[in-house]
């Protein structure tokens, strides 16, 4: 008898339903934007296809459900994880679910992950993945608005809530960036309009505690500004710290001319930005070479190594990583225990587990 597969407790969508009933809300894998943010709980799927899920009320419910639930099963962190391009809802579970069984084998405070699903065109529509880029490129465009509006009503809900003993952060892997990056231009365009009209900024103190870019489809140029309202400087304000991670070869990426953030890191951090880290993921990676870290070196996202990586940045814990940030330069971190010790050595299958893009 097979097991039947896990589905994340909460979901968050900017998919538009196909069809509601009872409380139950029904999707598929389809290419439509909602027109706004949907909060869902108790995913379930009868097939390969559709899913459907409880629609919960709005973002107060919604965070006091993630709470309570996952104060009940001791987690300290929250993770809002956010797929990359070509990746069905399907898909983006099934990552979960990679995600989840490595937070579990990985040291420290247990973590919740939360996906955060757009809606990416299924890789056999257009003759194949490589066409669908432009496609999700225009969809994450859109969907970046509507994640804008998530992360400010999430910091000024937590400001009035208080985050309690939790801890919140945002993991967005390749295309996933660039939604992140629409989303740090929609906050920009926000604030300008809000200056031309003499209104005066919004001073939310809440932040997610980490923000990681990871094999980021998105400009290696984008922390170079120093205007005040550029996407990097956007990016800066929301989390207390961002962590950019990168690795040469990585063979997904090497088709977006100058969108290389992924591949080389930062090109240059404007010295007034002073919270981006940065990590090649061959200082983590047990081995150097391309099928021992991903087939294409670009999926390492829920690899252990890396997951254990983000869990000690979750806690701030420096035996991990100790990063030296020159102001003008991109930093690069430097492991000093991660290859070869730890339970990392005794867990081959899980450090070698492949993943999608």
């Amino acid at each position: 008898m097979f097991a039947r597969k896990e589905f994340p407790k909460f979901v968050v969508s900017t998919i538009k339903p196909q069809k509601e009933s009872k409380g139950q809300i029904m999707f598929d894998h389809n290419d439509d934007l909602s027109n706004s943010v949907v909060f869902l709980a108790d995913v379930k799927t009868d097939d390969e296809i559709q899913f459907t899920a409880s629609r919960l009320k709005g973002l107060p419910e919604f965070i006091n459900a993630l709470y309570a639930w996952a104060n009940s099963k001791g987690a300290k962190n929250v993770l809002f994880y956010i797929h990359g391009f070509n990746v069905q809802p399907q898909n983006a579970f099934s990552q979960w679910r990679k995600l989840k069984r490595q937070f579990g084998v990985a040291n420290g405070p247990r973590t919740i992950v939360v996906p955060i699903i757009w809606p990416a065109l299924n890789e056999s529509i257009f003759g194949g993945r490589a066409w669908n880029v432009w496609f999700d490129r225009a969809r994450s465009k859109k969907a970046g608005i509507l994640l804008a509006s998530l992360v400010n009503n999430i910091r000024s809900f937590m400001q009035n809530r208080g985050r309690g003993d939790m801890t919140y952060h945002i993991m967005c892997h390749s295309m996933g960036s660039w939604l992140m990056l629409n989303c740090a231009k929609a906050l920009a365009d926000a604030r300008e309009k809000a200056e031309k009209r003499n209104l005066p900024e919004p001073t939310v103190a809440f932040k997610f505690k980490t923000l990681h870019m990871v094999a980021a489809n998105a400009p290696a140029s984008m922390f170079s500004s120093d205007y005040k309202h550029s996407p990097g400087k956007m990016l800066s304000l929301l989390a207390e710290t961002i962590h950019v991670t990168y690795c040469k070869d990585d063979l997904a990426l090497r088709v977006y001319p100058g969108d290389d953030l992924g591949q080389n890191g930062p090109s240059f951090i404007t010295p007034s930005i002073t919270n981006v880290k940065t990590l090649d993921i061959y200082n983590i990676a047990p081995v150097h070479s391309v099928e021992d870290i991903d087939s294409n070196n670009h999926g390492y996202h829920s690899l252990i190594y890396f997951v254990q990586y983000m869990a000690d940045t979750f806690t701030s814990r420096p035996r991990i990583f100790n990063t030296s940030a020159s102001a003008g330069t991109a930093s690069h971190a430097t492991v000093t225990t991660r290859r070869t010790s730890g339970s990392m050595s005794k867990n081959p299958e899980q450090i070698f587990l492949r993943s999608s893009l």
